[in-house]
């Protein structure tokens, strides 16, 4: 498929449109974020972010926080930007971890910040260390909220984990207090957790477990990195009691309580489930028991000795929190190591350098639903990971896993469920999605998303790229930077403008169709465009709640709209056809997908609706570039499908663009469609002859196919939902009677055509066509007259169809045949008929369509600022004297004020003549162009249209060619000027200004003169033919100005205009030229001259075949009048015999009457 695709290289498009296909997409945040505050950023990195409520806050590893504030765009669209407001170094002091962790309490109104390893409490918005809130040092990781509940309000304010070297404490937060303790849970390094309701899942430097928060239980998982740690054998898994009773775990009673199904059933499943996995996953690894393994049991746990029937220990909620114990606890420090883990008969187990180096694994703890979590594993950093689910019994759902190229250093979860969605969005994202953040190392280093599907089984991934650098020996260890990747607490609202762009609405002007795209749209259209701008713009918003960065460059990550994703799809699809053909079957294919595509919001379903459209359009487009094979799943249904205007394809078949109708409004279709039509597609031209298509199929009807097209929109009348449906419909059974009447031409006249065509053809014109103009002016063309009378017997037009009859009979062409018993036929409808009616003259659509009206708007009705033309005048004269001309012209020829015309013709003549007086290049072009034009062959444009082609795009040219606009009398009768002025300024110039000789001559009545300068001077036989039928008005000018029936004159002064020019036709020096045109001029316009003085002028010399168009025009006008004068000398004795008949039936039947002599009057 030839379409105009300009690409610096298809393959690096090909690789873009494919990442736009992809399901989410970047939007840069802050493109380069200030790390360090004296400029000198080397070395700092971005650790962690949040977002909230217009919030930016940005953690590094220097130790502090950025915080940025968004300010609203300048103009309706745009996005909010971000802009410093301060920075803050929460803590620094202990170990040099930088800012770990932020995280944002809005019903608390609090933040906390995790910074090397202390805790420390701000106020929101402007991050104000809190008031009477004591830094906590010790502490490893905050977070975990409850997911079930902190979207809810609660008037107990925050409770959040903090997790410390021994265990892991929940405090609650509130606005008007101090943190308080809810809890202690003995789980030591706890390093990442999430929390529903009751339950956590929890991991450590090593493993996962999950944690019953309200009972003190745990269930061992699986470790983190497979290298060093397998599970332990399925009879050893049980679920552990982690309150201490004489230094030994033990089994808790609450559990049979609780989940009395474990003791029989519960453990054995959880246990095969795990194991299952594990052989498939850790196959060939060594095993440890399950205490060793998770690292669960250390010498803490024995701090507190409660039998598991005895109630734990209360602790007051109002308590402050503290992590400050007595030596006497023996609570490590930070840097302390942990105990080694032992092995199988108590030692603990020697790793390799390697090993170690590779069980290094940072684990990933996500809630995916209520009920399941998601946690990552694998064997190295460098190596694949895996993603797990398990739900609340720590049993391995049946899902499946997910597959990661890398182990990733960040993982999110979006949509798949409303507990994890952004209540800021208004609609839920029900597809579920994994993001990884990942690093690849394969001759460059790429940083970037891998994106799946988590709630439904899918091997297709998509990768989202942030950076990529080439890799070197010198580069190949640790990334400078890494890539980072978090959801915020907040949506941030975002605009994509391209959306709105190929939403919005646009009238669509075909290539070739009067006006220019360019030209002044009136205020109704401006004013809809705003409408429709205002309309689309509501489709152009996102939420975006995740963010990514790398280095530093922060960027939002959003759902990647239908539109965009679905647009690149077929963008790919014409990409990789520029070079071949169009790939038909990958478009019917995507088409096909979409079909009965859930639609979750209005912005999905204008869409869907704009994607149907484009591919039906370049579907239907590729008709005319493919010459060869045609997928045949390309049928009218398909086309139908889309939902397309069918104006819109119509502009694509030559031979039916004249049966387009269109409303003063015009067309209104998406702005991508209206760009693609006009860029792409601007020279797509469908031919429904059979010789066009030759090398197609046989099966394939290509002109089948359009009237299959046609007839099924056709039976969509009345559904009430098509936009401009009057126009449509008359455009619809315009063009299908036009392919019906094409397609019987192309077949055998009289009895011998299509029956079926036939059938057809009668069926749309006995049912009320809404073309009604057209179809007559159709079936005229093609001289069908029996059909055309059909149509007028559908609305009862008896007058007309009795005409059409009368044609025929006459011997006028019906290349139908079918009217085969003519008098018969008329004397059944006289009989019938009740109602000879009249109906509206042809023509106006007609006129419509060949002119366009030479009356403008005089006033612009959108201006906010109304100010007289003089006024406006008179001050551009003051400040911008080169602007007067450009106003005058927008006055009289945008607003017909033909006040300043005199004005502006006084301004050309200024420029034209001063150009002739000081150019002799100029003069030479004047007569070269009469020279040339002269020496044209007819059939030649006028000279107007001739030097309108030749435009030299030169400031003067284009001037005289306004100049002639106004001295025709574009403006009408009423507009007069200064004609004796006009012509003593050119008068030194008049024969390098014939053209504006012949104007003036005209408009002082020398009508022989111009003649005679239009038939010898200038060589323009067409226009002097116009000046005779116009009268001398309305010539040398724009052809779309209309002419107004009182600038025409009278048929006897057009008839003498005519003896004029036939007398100066005869005296061409060129006799093929006086004979071609002498000859042309009497057989068009014979009806003006008398045939005596046409042949006392014709030379002897001269053959009857010149004059034979004439001769029997003139014969057969003079049949036509005695004809005409029998019929009505007919009629007349016909209406007297009826008359007198009626007379004397009347006085039958009155009888005589005898008057006595007194009633006499005496007048008698």
């Amino acid at each position: 498929m030839a379409l105009a695709v300009d690409l610096p290289s298809t393959q690096d498009r090909l690789l873009e449109l494919a990442a736009a296909a992809g399901p989410y997409r970047l939007k840069p945040l802050i493109e380069d974020v200030p790390l360090a505050s004296e400029g000198d950023s080397e070395g700092v990195s971005i650790t962690c972010l949040e977002y909230w409520d217009g919030n930016l806050y940005i953690g590094t590893s220097g130790g502090e926080v950025l915080h940025f504030v968004s300010i609203p765009g300048e103009n309706e669209g745009d996005d909010s930007t971000f802009i410093y407001a301060s920075r803050q170094q929460p803590s620094t002091s202990g170990a040099r971890h930088g800012v770990q962790k932020i995280m944002v309490l809005p019903r608390s109104n609090k933040a906390c910040i995790l910074c090397n390893g202390t805790l420390s409490f701000h106020t929101l918005p402007e991050l104000s260390p809190a008031a009477g809130h004591k830094s906590l040092p010790g502490c490893i990781w905050i977070g975990a909220q409850d997911l079930d509940t902190v979207r809810k309000s609660e008037e107990d304010g925050d409770i959040i984990m903090i997790t410390t070297p021994r265990k892991i404490r929940l405090a609650r937060l509130t606005s008007d207090s101090r943190p308080s303790l809810r809890k202690d849970i003995e789980f030591p390094n706890c390093i990442a957790a999430t929390r529903r309701s009751g339950l956590a899942c929890v991991a450590d430097g090593l493993s996962y477990a999950l944690l019953d928060v309200d009972n003190q239980q745990k269930i061992p998982l699986f470790p983190i990195s497979s290298i060093d740690h397998v599970p332990s054998p399925v009879a050893e898994r049980q679920i552990e009691d982690i309150t201490v009773s004489g230094g030994q775990l033990g089994r808790s009673s609450s559990v049979a309580h609780r989940r009395p199904e474990l003791e029989e059933k519960g453990a054995h499943s959880r246990a095969t489930s795990l194991g299952n996995l594990m052989s498939s996953q850790f196959q060939g690894n060594g095993r440890a028991s399950s205490r060793g393994r998770s690292g669960l049991n250390t010498p803490e746990l024995g701090e507190r000795s409660l039998s598991p029937n005895t109630p734990s220990k209360a602790l007051s909620p109002s308590r402050p929190l503290s992590f400050g114990g007595s030596p006497d606890r023996g609570t490590p420090t930070p840097d302390k190591p942990l105990p080694p883990t032992p092995g199988e008969n108590g030692s603990p187990k020697k790793l390799s350098i390697d090993q170690r180096h590779n069980t290094k694994l940072k684990p990933h703890v996500l809630s995916p639903l209520p009920t399941e979590f998601l946690l990552t594993t694998g064997t190295g950093e460098k190596e694949p990971g895996v993603g797990v689910f398990v739900n609340s019994d720590g049993d391995v759902v049946p899902r499946g896993t997910l597959e990661f190229s890398r182990y990733p250093s960040a993982v999110v979860l979006d949509g798949g469920d409303p507990s994890i969605v952004t209540p800021d969005a208004p609609v839920p994202n029900m597809d579920g999605y994994c993001l990884a953040a990942i690093q690849r190392r394969n001759g460059e280093r790429t940083q970037g998303l891998e994106i799946q599907r988590w709630d439904v089984p899918s091997e297709q991934k998509s990768w989202l790229i942030l950076r990529k650098t080439k890799q070197t020996e010198e580069n190949t260890g640790p990334d400078d930077s890494e890539i980072g990747l978090t959801t915020t607490h907040s949506a941030f609202k975002l605009t994509l403008s391209e959306i709105a762009q190929t939403l919005k609405l646009r009238r669509f002007r075909p290539k070739g169709s009067s006006g220019s795209v360019e030209e002044s749209v009136l205020a109704s259209e401006v004013e809809r465009n705003l409408q429709e701008d205002g309309f689309a713009y509501r489709f152009g918003y996102s939420f975006a709640h995740i963010a990514t960065w790398s280095g530093t460059s922060v960027f939002w990550v959003i759902r990647n709209p239908i539109l965009i994703r679905l647009d690149a799809a077929i963008e790919q699809i014409l990409v990789s056809s520029q070079e071949t053909r169009l790939d038909q079957g990958r478009l019917i294919k995507l088409a096909k997908s979409i079909r009965n595509q859930e639609v979750r919001s209005e912005a999905d379903f204008v869409s869907l609706d704009y994607i149907r459209q484009k591919i039906s359009i370049i579907l239907f487009a590729d008709l005319a570039f493919n010459r060869g094979d045609v997928n045949p799943q390309l049928d009218e249904q398909l086309l139908m499908d889309g939902g397309t205007d069918p104006r819109i394809l119509l502009h694509m078949v030559p031979l039916l663009t004249d049966d387009i109708v269109e409303s003063d409004s015009g067309i209104w279709i998406h702005c991508g469609l209206v760009d693609l039509m006009k860029n792409r597609l601007a020279s797509a031209s469908i031919s429904l002859d059979p010789d066009e298509f030759t090398s197609r199929p046989e099966e394939f009807d290509m002109l089948g196919l359009v009237k299959r097209y046609l007839s099924a929109w056709r039976q969509k009348k009345g559904f009430g939902s098509i936009t401009d449906e009057t126009q449509v419909f008359a455009t619809v059974d315009a063009a299908l009677l036009h392919v019906l009447l094409h397609q019987d031409q192309q077949s055998n006249t009289g009895f011998g055509g299509s029956a079926s065509l036939r059938a057809e053809l009668y069926a749309v014109v006995d049912h009320n066509v809404d073309c009604w103009d057209r179809a007559i002016q159709l079936l005229e063309e093609y001289h069908r007259l029996y059909v055309l009378s059909r149509l007028y017997q559908s609305r009862r037009m008896g007058r007309q169809v009795l005409n059409s009859w009368r044609r025929i009979l006459e011997g006028e062409r019906d290349e139908g045949g079918e009217f085969t018993d003519g008098e018969n036929e008329v004397r059944k409808y006289l009989g019938k008929t009740k109602d000879a009616s009249l109906v509206e003259e042809y023509g106006a659509w007609l006129a419509n369509r060949n002119a366009v009206l030479g009356v403008q708007v005089f006033t612009d009705d959108n201006a906010r600022v109304k100010l007289p033309p003089s006024q406006i005048v008179k001050l551009l004269r003051q400040k911008a004297p080169e602007s007067v001309k450009v106003y005058l012209e927008h006055l009289v020829f945008g607003k017909k004020n033909v006040q300043y015309a005199n004005e502006l013709i006084t301004f050309y003549l200024d420029n034209v003549l001063s150009v002739l007086e000081s150019s002799a290049e100029a003069k030479s072009m004047l007569s070269d162009s009469y020279t040339t034009y002269r020496a044209l062959e007819e059939p030649k444009p006028t000279y107007r249209q001739f030097i309108t082609d030749n435009d030299t795009s030169t400031s003067w040219w284009q001037d005289r060619l306004r100049l002639l606009e106004l001295l025709g009398g574009s403006h009408g009768a009423g507009f007069s000027y200064d004609i004796l002025r006009v012509l003593e300024r050119i008068e030194p110039f008049e024969d390098y200004l014939v053209p504006e000789s012949i104007i003036l001559d005209g408009r002082q009545g020398r009508h022989q003169q111009a003649i005679r300068l239009l038939t010898h001077g200038l060589g323009d036989y067409h226009t002097a033919i116009n000046y005779c039928v116009l009268g001398g008005s309305s010539i040398f000018h724009p052809t779309s100005t209309q002419i107004q029936l009182e600038d025409v004159p009278s048929e006897e002064e057009q008839a003498r205009l005519f003896k004029y020019l036939l007398t100066e036709f005869l005296k061409i020096v060129d006799e093929r030229n006086r004979v071609e045109r002498t000859s042309e001029l009497l057989g068009r316009f014979g009806g003006w001259f008398e045939i005596e003085f046409v042949l006392a002028n014709i030379p002897d010399s001269w053959s009857i075949d010149i004059l034979s168009d004439f001769l029997i025009g003139a014969l057969r006008r003079l049949v036509h009048e005695k004809t005409e004068a029998s019929i009505v000398k007919a009629l007349s004795g016909a209406e007297n015999l009826r008359i007198s008949a009626e007379f004397v039936e009347k006085v039958e039947r009155l009888g005589s009457h005898i008057i006595p002599a007194m009633d006499t009057p005496t007048s008698m």
